[in-house]
């Protein structure tokens, strides 16, 4: 491979999870307006962790309903399929703000974060 080619690659991944983590940005801050602050510090580590674990990933795993063969997780094409749905998206950046609430609440954070008023 080129140095060319490499550094385009380096720049297209930079570039492509800046734009998830953008996204998962505004999702969190629009939901975070929409619910407010309270409803995490009253669910606290365990209960974010369980809304993780327990809703989310629980969607994310009825997408992937595969079966296992020889201890490997197979996938059918209609299971590939469902993983392209919005609502597997949504649930996945759901999970990947779940995680980052997680670490606010563990460092103490969360609680002294304000949201700036929307414009």
């Amino acid at each position: 491979m080129k140095r060319t080619q490499k550094i385009q690659k380096t720049q297209d991944f930079e570039k492509y999870f800046a734009q998830l983590y953008a996204e998962a940005q505004g999702i969190l801050v629009e939901r975070q307006s929409q619910y407010g602050a309270n409803n995490i510090e009253a669910l606290g580590v365990a209960g974010v962790f369980s809304r993780l674990n327990d809703d989310k990933m629980n969607r994310v795993r009825k997408s992937l309903n595969g079966s296992v063969f020889k201890g490997r997780t197979v996938l059918s094409e209609e299971s590939l399929a469902d993983l392209q749905h919005p609502s597997t998206r949504d649930a996945l950046m759901d999970a990947a703000n779940y995680c980052l609430i997680l670490i606010a609440l563990i460092e103490g954070r969360w609680s002294s974060l304000e949201l700036k008023e929307r414009r």
